[in-house]
């Protein structure tokens, strides 16, 4: 049975009036489909929302409403429902009142056909499927959450050395937790300041100017934040001061003891250290830090730092 429908009554027939009887009330028009609601329109998602169903059609036959037998006009037929019931479009709206049946006859003549009931509403947008993967289908319901929003496109995530070039050596800052200063003369084989360590010069270098104790840094600041892969610390002509322990930190702030520790090991006499990243990190300054001890100074004729990826 039609929920919301007028019936018709064939009982309101009898005890017909002198004038003829009322003609039957015009059909309830039916309801127009409900507009279907907009697909969803997520980017990287396997599915978008389906659109929702249409609205169903109106009600059935008029009645006679007063029951005074006349021929007074039908009225229209109920809201119309949503037949498949699962909420996505309403029902369109019942037909408007059929016209009185005529008394000349000895009968009324039908009532005319009620107008059509309004259009029914749009069923709601399915939402967008997420960037990775929305899941199954939506259904098209107003209720129904089948993903979020665009994921768009991630890329694949990897650092490349173009995006971060290195810098050029002559605009490094290189500092250090201590430094054999001699005389501050360059003539003296004791001037080894942190500028020796990024000068291209082989035959200098710096020095810490005392032995290995475990609280010894050098730090390179690049300028601005490169892309590294490797950085290669030389020994020169100071084969024996290599460091007995390092550890290796890359960050975007200063002296960042906090930051994570990339790389580690120990040096060997006369054995330039290369420290391999594995692939590009990111940051503008490299921290070295020197974790033995030993009775040698700690050297670095040259650092070097690339990227290859």
């Amino acid at each position: 049975m039609c929920a919301g429908c007028s019936i018709y009554d064939p009982s309101l027939l009898d005890g017909l009036s002198s004038g003829g009887s009322a003609g039957r009330a015009g059909s309830g028009g039916a309801g127009a489909a409900g507009e279907g609601g907009s697909s969803g329109d997520g980017n990287a998602g396997t599915s978008a929302g389906i659109s929702g169903a249409g609205g169903a059609s109106g009600g059935g036959i008029g009645s006679d409403a007063s029951n005074d037998r006349d021929s007074s006009s039908g009225k229209g037929g109920g809201i119309g429902v949503d037949v498949t019931n699962d909420g996505d479009g309403r029902g369109g709206a019942g037909g408007a009142d059929g016209s009185g049946g005529t008394s000349s006859d000895d009968s009324g003549s039908d009532g005319a056909s009620g107008d059509g009931g309004a259009s029914g509403t749009s069923g709601a947008a399915g939402s967008g499927g997420t960037g990775i993967d929305a899941g199954g289908d939506a259904d098209g319901s107003a209720t129904d959450v089948a993903g979020g929003t665009d994921g768009g496109d991630g890329g694949d995530g990897r650092t490349t050395c173009a995006s971060y070039p290195v810098s050029g050596k002559p605009s490094w800052v290189v500092t250090a937790s201590h430094t054999s200063l001699g005389n501050s003369q360059e003539s003296d084989p004791l001037y080894n300041p942190p500028s020796h360590a990024h000068d291209g010069i082989l035959a200098e270098r710096w020095s810490t100017g005392k032995p290995q104790s475990g609280n010894e840094w050098l730090q390179v600041d690049f300028g601005r934040s490169v892309a590294i892969s490797q950085a290669t610390l030389q020994l020169g002509s100071s084969t024996s001061d290599h460091p007995r322990g390092y550890a290796v930190r890359v960050s975007e702030t200063p002296l960042d003891f906090a930051a994570p520790i990339l790389v580690s090991g120990a040096g060997q006499a006369s054995v330039d250290i290369v420290i391999l990243f594995g692939v590009p990190v990111v940051g503008r300054y490299l921290l070295i830090a020197q974790t033995g001890s030993a009775t040698s100074w700690w050297s670095v004729a040259e650092v070097n730092a690339a990227c290859t990826d």
